[in-house]
């Protein structure tokens, strides 16, 4: 089972990039307007949050009863018919600050018990905590948080993964940001952003393994963030999904995390914009070193993918605060370059496998229908006809072959003799 334990589904898309590590910090205001850009050019308007079914722990408000009481509060986030001007996007507190840049502020300098300051906030923390988690994978290492509170002001705990001192979450961090800016310099190399993508991609489970140890911990550790993704090499889902996220970010492509169920465990994996089309991307079941592939190497079945193809392995929460409508294909890996096959051929699979690198030789097809993909296993496997293949007539080999039911997709590796 993967592990995945986002507390809430906010919005997962443009993280502060923060000053005193090298990255050119970019404000909350030009964030903010790209979101709400990205939202608006979806629904037309801002979503209403949902309650989050999987909460830090929070300690009842105490009262004082000196304090007067509150008699006009705004709520978490308006609900709006059609896009507010940007000074109303957010619940502003008294100082002009609203709580999650409070939070933000204080996590950028270590800083784990947080006073802050609203015009209501017990309803402020929980939304303001939750968005956090969910656009900030540079702050690896928030785990959960309680609090206590006033009307107008109150303190955050935040719960610290593996108690870590703020010296500690210093060179960390910067460890983490290095890392993460080194991999999206190599990806600048790339003209376009679909290989700016797919370098990241490859990237990413090329150095990183699936954590199986931390997956059945009931723990939340390193496992679960970026940090373990990009600078341990060992994750799992939501560190795969916070690692990607993070390398986006400086590349300034949009991309968020998603969550939801698969037939037996929960799970997370992103989304991406691609010239204003959205898509789905996972890279964890990409990695063979995974429990979710049956690969022999690096696949991209996941790689740019739409809702039909996603409803076949998986449900979404509900309760995201951003979750796009992905419909197109055009950038899906296999029509990309050409390996999705309306109809089996064994001419097809021939010419491929003459034509696949000398360095992998591997190949990768998506058939348009299970009844195509079957008539491929039937033919080339169970008929054997995969030894007339061009690659075996001269002296012969080995091969091994790996297909998705769910995604009608077909690896091939072949050695020779």
């Amino acid at each position: 089972m993967k592990s995945c334990k986002k507390l809430a589904a906010l919005a997962a898309v443009l993280a502060l990039l923060l000053t005193g590590c090298g990255a050119e910090r970019v404000t909350d205001e030009e964030w903010l307007g790209i979101m709400e850009q990205e939202i608006i050019r979806r629904d037309g308007k801002l979503p209403t949050p949902k309650p989050v079914t999987e909460t830090p722990v929070t300690t009842e408000p105490y009262l004082v009863q000196t304090e007067p009481e509150v008699t006009e509060t705004e709520p978490e986030l308006p609900v709006m018919t059609e896009a507010p001007p940007a000074t109303e996007l957010h619940v502003t507190a008294p100082d002009g600050s609203d709580v999650y840049t409070q939070l933000c502020t204080a996590l950028e300098q270590f800083d784990n018990t947080i006073t802050v300051t609203g015009n209501s906030v017990g309803d402020e923390i929980d939304p303001a905590y939750n968005r956090v988690a969910w656009e900030r994978p540079d702050l690896f290492w928030v785990a959960g948080y309680s609090s206590t509170y006033l009307p107008k002001q109150g303190t955050v705990e935040i719960t610290t993964i593996d108690d870590l001192s703020p010296d500690q979450l210093s060179v960390m961090y910067n460890e983490l940001m290095n890392k993460a800016k080194d991999i999206a310099a190599q990806a600048q190399a790339y003209p376009t952003d679909y290989e700016k993508i797919l370098f990241v991609h490859d990237y990413i489970i090329d150095h990183a393994q699936y954590d199986f140890e931390g997956m059945a911990s009931d723990e939340y550790g390193l496992w679960q963030t970026a940090y373990g993704a990009l600078v341990q090499g060992d994750a799992v889902c939501e560190g795969y999904a916070d690692g990607f996220q993070l390398v986006m970010q400086q590349l300034g492509i949009p991309c968020g995390v998603c969550s939801g169920q698969t037939e037996d465990s929960s799970h997370a994996w992103n989304w991406v914009s691609l010239g204003g089309t959205y898509y789905w991307i996972d890279v964890t079941w990409d990695d063979p070193s995974s429990e979710d592939s049956d690969e022999q190497c690096l696949s991209h079945k996941y790689f740019l993918f739409n809702d039909e193809l996603l409803r076949r392995s998986r449900t979404i929460d509900d309760e995201g605060y951003f979750i796009p409508t992905c419909t197109a294909m055009t950038d899906n890996y296999y029509i990309r370059n050409n390996s999705y096959l309306e109809h089996y051929a064994f001419e097809e699979i021939d010419g491929r496998l003459t034509l696949a690198s000398a360095k992998d030789r591997s190949i990768e097809v998506m058939f348009s229908t299970a009844e195509e993909l079957q008539a491929a296993m039937t033919d080339l496997i169970d008929n054997g006809r995969i030894w007339d293949a061009s690659v075996f007539k001269g002296g012969g080999g080995s091969y091994v072959y790996s297909y998705d039911d769910n995604m009608y997709t077909l690896m091939l590796v072949y050695t020779l003799s």
